[in-house]
């Protein structure tokens, strides 16, 4: 399969060097999709990497996990995050919360659940100086609707679900805290990660829930009329991008990551039909009202801050698809032994 032999997203994201004054990484979520990539990244980087999660993740297939500090605890505790946080020099949010698709919830709601968590964090960070924070936000998102494409950082936000609410919410939150108390943060808007790990819950997440579509009987809803177009990053590329995008006490403190291009969903069915051999059977269901039509990323300002070469749609979810072969694989032979 073409792509298979570039070089892992692990190898591209040792080119990139940490600031010497982060010796040590806390991730907050960092048993998550996108929070664990930024934990193997930072390990291979070379940092010390703590981990504040509601669970701890196996190291079966992840050799670098042996190498964190592992707090299992809530990021709403004040004693947990305290802890957690000791001798660090550089905060990861990577909290995730209700996403776009969830529909049987207020925006209240979702801020209520998810702000709280930020705003015990910034509490806690005005109390110790010079901590930097990166908080990992939707590109896919905060910006809403959108009649030209690519969207630059500068481009009004009027997203039109409570997650993106909740999203554009909490960057307003840190940009006034570092504001008001010099703590160096860093925005990264994040577009349509996918990789081996990820799952699809209620409908989210194109790409993981073709995969499971593929390694079940094909059955696949697709919302719409298909011609809904995202910008999809490989989530190896979004923790190069994190590793690579220290926080910062003033510049460019909210940065799109993604790859710049577009895809519709039939494309991405054909291309996950040629990978995996799979025959996708549609079910079609009406548009849903908190997804946007259109959303590619300018990553204009991304590419003037670091070397960025995102891996091509097509390489990515090929490693990805192997990888999940390979997994599963190694589970069919743990359950007959």
């Amino acid at each position: 399969m073409a792509g298979l032999g570039r070089d892992s997203g692990a190898a591209r994201s040792r080119r990139l060097h940490p600031v010497p004054w982060a010796e040590r990484m806390l991730v907050i979520g960092g048993s998550g999709f996108l929070g664990s990539e930024v934990v193997r990244a930072a390990c291979e980087a070379g940092l010390s990497v703590s981990v504040l999660a509601r669970h701890r993740l196996r190291a079966d297939d992840r050799p670098w996990l042996e190498e964190v500090d592992w707090f299992v605890g809530s990021a709403n505790e004040e004693s947990d995050l305290r802890r957690a946080l000791e001798g660090v020099c550089w905060v990861v949010d990577a909290v995730g919360c209700p996403g776009p698709s969830v529909t049987d919830f207020s925006p209240e709601r979702t801020l209520v659940k998810a702000v709280p968590t930020l705003s015990l964090l910034l509490d806690v960070l005005r109390q110790t100086p010079g901590v930097g924070v990166t908080y990992l936000s939707s590109g896919g998102t905060v910006y809403g609707q959108s009649d030209g494409l690519p969207v630059a950082e500068d481009h009004p936000c009027v997203p039109v679900s409570p997650y993106g609410m909740t999203k554009l919410v909490a960057e307003e939150c840190i940009r006034a805290h570092g504001d008001r108390f010099g703590t160096p943060v860093r925005i990264l808007r994040v577009s349509n990660a996918y990789g081996p790990t990820q799952s699809a819950p209620d409908g989210q997440g194109l790409i993981a829930a073709c995969m499971e579509a593929a390694e079940g009987d094909g059955q696949f809803t697709m919302f719409g009329d298909g011609h809904n177009v995202r910008d999809y990053v490989e989530v190896a590329d979004v923790a190069s991008a994190v590793m690579g995008l220290p926080p910062t006490y003033d510049g460019d403190r909210t940065v799109n990551v993604g790859s710049g291009t577009g895809h519709d969903v039939h494309a991405v069915l054909a291309l996950l039909g040629e990978i995996t051999g799979a025959r996708f059977d549609v079910t079609r269901s009406p548009a849903r009202p908190q997804d946007v039509h259109s959303i590619v990323l300018d990553t204009s300002r991304l590419s003037r801050l670091l070397t960025w070469d995102p891996r091509p749609l097509a390489d990515g979810v090929a490693a990805a698809w192997e990888r999940r072969v390979r997994q599963r694989a190694v589970s069919a032979i743990g359950r007959s032994a």
